[in-house]
């Protein structure tokens, strides 16, 4: 596991940030593993896009500030959490020291790992432990007292796997796209379309049925 590392020292403040690629299993799944740590001289905020990814946030710090982009005097606070599709930016602060990891996973990779669909996710934030419950502190807290970046990588690698196998009927969708269909693309959310190619489907009523399954298992 290749392990890029950033950091940076100033007088506003110091952070680091650590990449890594998930196992080669789980590329289909999971674009990369970002961990961080960062403590600044005042609070920070990041407008945050809409993209293709789907973060899961494994906090090790201060809580995460999600704002209320209608109205920024309005927030909720959040350690370990989840997000789904957003049809807009949304505002990220915190205030205090910060730190954890950040799995990037791809739509069908979050179908996955959080087994429900993610049309239920749109729009909003969930804690990992009203996803997982005690599993989520669990997971947290075994990333937490993992003595090295690498070791908590490694840790990654083995409960997604473990949580992609377990998902037993959208691993059967997923056959279902792969042997009949050939490809199908899903790779953003803009201007509230979505878009999807399917290709390679020789029975209409075989491809209508993969793209009913997919919109309503997959699609945010």
């Amino acid at each position: 596991m290749g392990v890029r590392r950033i950091r940076h020292e100033s007088e506003q403040g110091q952070w680091e940030m650590v990449r890594a690629s998930p196992h080669p299993s789980l590329r289909a799944y999971v674009g990369e593993y970002v961990g961080w740590f960062e403590h600044f001289a005042v609070p920070i905020c990041r407008r945050e896009v809409p993209t293709e990814i789907v973060p899961l946030i494994i906090n090790f710090g201060a809580p995460v500030r999600l704002f209320d982009v209608r109205d920024p005097s309005r927030w909720d606070d959040f350690g370990s959490f989840t997000t789904g599709a957003y049809d807009t930016y949304v505002l990220v602060g915190t205030n205090g020291p910060s730190g954890g990891l950040q799995v990037n996973l791809s739509i069908l990779g979050a179908r996955l790992f959080l087994g429900q669909p993610l049309k239920e996710l749109r729009n909003r934030a969930i804690a990992l432990d009203d996803l997982f419950g005690a599993g989520g502190s669990r997971l947290v807290s075994a990333l937490y007292d993992a003595p090295t970046w690498d070791a908590r990588f490694t840790i990654l690698d083995r409960e997604l796997t473990t949580r992609m196998q377990a998902a037993r009927v959208t691993m059967r969708f997923h056959k279902q796209v792969t042997i009949d269909t050939r490809l199908v693309y899903m790779d953003r959310v803009l201007d509230r379309e979505r878009w999807l190619f399917v290709r390679g489907v020789q029975n209409t009523n075989d491809a209508n049925h993969t793209l009913v399954l997919f919109c309503e298992e997959v699609v945010p």
